[in-house]
């Protein structure tokens, strides 16, 4: 086992308990299925864009970490994120591949950044609902959470920021783009049907 593998394996159930345990129980979106959801979408899209092995891990790791900022804030949580990550990794990683893993989780911030193949799938992975038939339930959690945050209103004030945030989204790989924006473009037309 790879010290990667080995890293993700003693991680996994640590970060899966602080998520499920430690965060606001009005976080109905950014919680510990989003994660779960992100992680196996980034295996799915990385093995569909040509990952190799290494790099599947590192987009898998930062799947794990890449929303654990929101233990302790909502603004920038991917810079504490980062830091999270940074010190469960001191001493058990590759310097390279901590830049990596830092590296993506900041390329999902929005707007998303990604600069490399890994940044992409993770970027990917993180959206991968917005092109889903599942979208309108895990929006309508977004939208519980955001509500609860104070940072959106009311329903047709969400609605209007979902046209926005639909209508510039687009996905980074071949795959989610063959996969996903067929998808994703139903969805904001369900939503402008709304207003």
């Amino acid at each position: 086992m790879s010290e990667l593998e080995s890293f993700f394996e003693e991680q996994y159930p640590i970060i899966r308990d602080r998520l499920t345990h430690s965060l606001h129980p009005e976080y109905h979106y950014h919680n510990i299925r989003h994660t779960m959801d992100v992680i196996e979408q980034s295996q799915i899209i990385g093995e569909a864009e040509g990952l190799n092995k290494r790099e599947l891990l590192l987009v898998k790791i930062a799947a794990l970490f890449h929303d654990t900022g929101f233990l302790k804030v909502r603004k920038d949580h991917e810079s504490v994120s980062v830091e999270y990550f940074k010190i469960a990794a001191t001493n058990q990683l590759l310097p390279e591949d901590m830049i990596q893993i830092s590296q993506s989780i900041m390329a999902t911030k929005i707007p998303q950044m990604p600069f490399n193949k890994v940044d992409k799938v993770l970027c990917d992975a993180d959206l991968d609902y917005l092109g889903r038939e599942d979208y309108s339930s895990i929006a309508g959690a977004l939208f519980r959470e955001m509500n609860f945050a104070n940072e959106i209103q009311n329903e047709e004030e969400w609605s209007l920021l979902q046209v926005q945030f639909l209508s510039r989204h687009q996905y980074h790989t071949h795959f989610s783009k063959r996969e996903r924006m067929a998808g994703l473009l139903q969805n904001l037309n369900l939503v402008q049907t709304k207003l």
